[in-house]
């Protein structure tokens, strides 16, 4: 729901008994797709390897000593067993892999977050490329990163400076797993999480279709934590009550930016209102007023233009799950 650690992409090292052959078996491979080192950085995640070749494993392989770059959706050692097996191993002469990387979800000022973490292990703080070329055969890397975990973290796109931690990397994954929220806390200086409450009233009592939504929502951009959910009463009008199920958020964004969110889900693809999400903050109930831009007509025009800004920060796997939800909800309505 709200990611604060994970895996980085393997880089796995390799200098070949001879390169011409070596290239010819990888082409048998069709994971793996030749690269440079901008667009592996771009699109290398948590499940991919970064394949460097070189026709010489010095000590400290720099990345001007790397001749080809590859990346594969594949772990290193399924890559080394898959050689073993086809009696393959032979066109390795050395291979090694390079420090391990560690993502970690920033807030912030993430310089304080950097050095709090530096205060408690230790280390060597520097650019990534400069730690990576001087330490390559030992230790971790930690990245910080304000974007949400759950996508592939392009490694050009996260704070500037990393951390190098010589450490055993699954002792160091738990260390930091348990502390991660305090270290991310720091980078929010003086301020505190967001206590948000969102109540959901459907008319139609497809409420737990409408909170799937909301959920898939929240967890596939990283929002925050739900923390208590209960049934409640809201009132419209005067004596009159109505059934709504009620969520305690906390978040790190700002109620605005929440009720965006909230309205574009209100919607279906074609327009059509599907459910309430009211928004309260301090007991304070934030209205689609507060957050309308002045060339939007209307609630509606509003909505609909929130949702596509919500759907293109949305997989296409999450896309299809929460299209899936709205055409059963539309069917109950009719």
């Amino acid at each position: 729901m709200f990611s604060l650690l994970r895996g980085g992409p393997k880089i796995l090292l390799i200098q070949p008994s001879n390169m011409e052959e070596f290239l010819k078996y990888l082409e048998t491979e069709t994971n793996f797709k030749e690269s440079d080192f901008k667009f592996a950085y771009e699109h290398c995640g948590e499940s991919y390897t970064m394949l460097c070749l070189s026709y010489d494993m010095k000590e400290t392989v720099i990345q001007e000593d790397i001749s080809h770059v590859f990346l594969a959706k594949v772990q290193p050692d399924t890559l080394l067993c898959n050689m073993i097996n086809e009696d393959k191993i032979q066109l390795i002469t050395s291979s090694r892999l390079a420090p391990e990387i560690i993502v970690m979800r920033g807030v912030g000022n993430l310089e304080k977050v950097l050095n709090a973490i530096h205060k408690d292990y230790g280390g060597l703080i520097g650019k990534f490329e400069s730690i990576l070329s001087q330490n390559n055969n030992k230790g971790n890397v930690i990245i910080l990163s304000q974007g949400r975990l759950s996508n592939n973290v392009s490694l050009t796109n996260t704070y500037e400076k990393v951390l190098y931690i010589q450490e055993e990397y699954y002792s160091l994954f738990e260390s930091l797993r348990i502390h991660a929220l305090r270290y991310a806390n720091e980078g929010l200086e003086n301020r505190d999480w967001y206590e948000l409450e969102v109540k959901i009233y459907d008319r139609y009592g497809d409420y737990e279709l409408q909170y799937e939504r909301l959920i898939r929502v929240i967890d596939g951009l990283e929002l925050g934590m739900i923390l208590g959910e209960s049934w409640g009463k809201d009132y419209p009008r005067f004596l009159m009550s109505v059934e709504v199920y009620r969520l305690r958020f906390f978040t790190v964004y700002e109620p605005k930016y929440i009720k965006k969110i909230l309205l574009a889900m209100e919607y279906s693809e074609d327009g059509r209102r599907l459910v309430d999400y009211d928004l309260y903050y301090n007991r304070k109930k934030i209205d689609w007023t507060d957050v309308i831009e002045k060339k939007f007509n209307g609630r509606n025009d509003l909505g609909y233009k929130y949702r596509k800004d919500i759907l293109r920060n949305l997989s296409s796997k999450e896309i299809d799950k929460l299209k899936n939800l709205e055409y059963e909800i539309l069917n109950h309505q009719k």
